[in-house]
């Protein structure tokens, strides 16, 4: 018969409600990840993910680095913590399956009371069941995280471009169309700010988007669009030579998408 003196007994009975720490290291795993996106967040609602292209599409690579950092990061503390000690445990005189067990006390880490104890091993629904809350509630996190960021991401974008807009409305208001160049230059920028006013109050845009494509799209003042559709066509692809007429008529246009009369 085996004497065991020490702390290094083996747990052979789980106590009644030892399921519970099951759960207790689980969702403390969780508020770790969870800590680790809030803190993303916060980083990201003081300055945009570099982007690419007018669209501004997300850069993927940069976000999966900051996702693996959190975890990286989270692990250590995970770590401490499957090691922390419960405080002593004191075990009766026993006799379990031929092994006899002194009183004393003998302390042992979360890990090896609740994961290496021979109940939670034979159990794999267990396992099942809290691998599987982790994981869907870590890729709940992950969705909530990645909707904050492209809604954030979206009205930084809007405000930086109306801001822009702005200002250039600000000088064509009083230096007039002649500023932008000539007549070409003139149809073919308010076009385009056209696009950006237009996209300001809601009305989406893509590259991939032929200027006729995009008109189908364009439902508000619809005819002024289309009209200023043509002219650019006009100074962006037709052999004829565009006339001042045609930019005075393009600005014309371009107040009206904008909700505002021109003064003559």
């Amino acid at each position: 018969m085996a004497l065991i003196m020490s702390g290094q007994a083996r747990i052979e009975e789980t106590p009644k409600g030892s399921q519970n720490y099951y759960w207790i290291g689980l969702f403390f795993g969780i508020i770790v990840i969870a800590a680790g996106f809030i803190i993303i967040q916060i980083l990201l609602s003081w300055q945009d993910l570099p982007t690419k292209g007018r669209n501004e599409k997300i850069n993927w690579a940069i976000i999966a680095a900051i996702f693996a950092g959190t975890l990286i990061l989270s692990l250590p503390l995970l770590y401490i913590v499957s090691k922390a000690q419960f405080s002593s445990i004191t075990a009766n005189n026993t006799t379990t399956q031929g092994v006899y067990v002194v009183n004393g006390s003998y302390h042992v880490s979360y890990y090896e009371k609740y994961f290496r104890n021979p109940v939670f091993q034979g159990s794999s629904n267990a396992k099942i069941i809290l691998y599987g809350v982790f994981g869907i509630v870590s890729a709940t996190l992950v969705y909530l995280s990645m909707a904050f960021y492209k809604d954030l991401s979206a009205r930084r974008r809007i405000k930086k471009l109306k801001e822009e807009v702005q200002e250039f409305d600000k000088r064509l208001k009083e230096e007039g169309i002649s500023f932008i160049g000539d007549p070409k230059d003139i149809v073919v920028k308010l076009y385009k700010n056209a696009v950006i006013w237009l996209e300001i109050l809601g009305i989406p845009y893509k590259e991939s988007w032929t200027h006729w494509e995009h008109a189908e799209r364009v439902k508000y003042k619809h005819d002024a669009y289309v009209e200023l559709a043509r002219l650019f066509e006009k100074a962006k692809y037709a052999p004829e030579k565009v006339t001042m007429e045609d930019a005075k008529r393009a600005y014309d246009l371009y107040l009206t998408i904008k909700g505002e009369e021109h003064e003559n």
